[in-house]
């Protein structure tokens, strides 16, 4: 009987565990996290590649390989002309038999369900935790605030790191400065600089 009440207390803090510690950044002896970057309709590899070693800069994960793709035709949400962010990660899950993480990068407009929206407008959505996510630039273009090259790439490169910390574990922060603070469909939470993790949630995955 000592011996069955020892497993169930070994089970239990096992379990804790693994709840308190999604992240794989956490632990000095674990291999690094592989991602797989998937850019959608034309998304440029050049600028996937550099996106990529952004994220290795900032996170150390390990950029398996780029591969290009068409987004499948029942991501589309005809009354809006616009792609839901939901199915697209649905996609993506067929690309993690090959990747720790998959990213998926485009240039089109995506939407995901908020309330009775159905098609909300995003820069981005990624699993919390989980090992997809997607990111789309087609907003920041758009934005009058964005006037160079030089800003859409600084917005385009706090949404993937965004997107990222989500799949590692992280919530959306409350705090504005934070890397990961929502930024609620809108470009000013994401134009403000190089944005990175507060000390709690750098705390929280490392």
């Amino acid at each position: 009987m000592r011996g069955l009440f020892y497993f169930i207390g070994i089970c239990i803090l096992s379990l804790t565990a693994c709840q308190n510690n999604p992240s794989p950044l956490k632990g000095k002896s674990k291999a690094k996290p592989h991602l797989t970057i998937v850019c959608f309709n034309g998304y440029e590899i050049t600028e996937a590649k550099k996106l990529g070693r952004e994220l290795t800069a900032y996170y150390g994960i390990v950029v398996d390989s780029i591969k290009q793709d068409k987004l499948p035709a029942f991501t589309f949400y005809k009354p809006r002309s616009r792609y839901l962010a939901d199915s697209i990660l649905k996609y993506l899950k067929g690309y993690t038999l090959k990747s720790n993480y998959v990213l998926g990068l485009c240039h089109v407009d995506i939407g995901h369900q908020r309330g009775k929206i159905k098609d909300y407008g995003i820069f981005g959505l990624g699993y919390e935790p989980g090992l997809c996510a997607v990111a789309s630039d087609c907003r920041i273009k758009k934005s009058k605030q964005v006037r160079n090259y030089a800003t859409a790439f600084l917005c385009m490169n706090n949404v993937v790191r965004h997107e990222l910390g989500h799949n590692f574990g992280l919530p959306h922060c409350t705090n504005k400065k934070c890397l990961l603070s929502a930024a609620d469909g809108s470009i000013s939470n994401i134009i403000m600089g190089y944005k990175t993790l507060c000390q709690k949630c750098h705390d929280t995955i490392y």
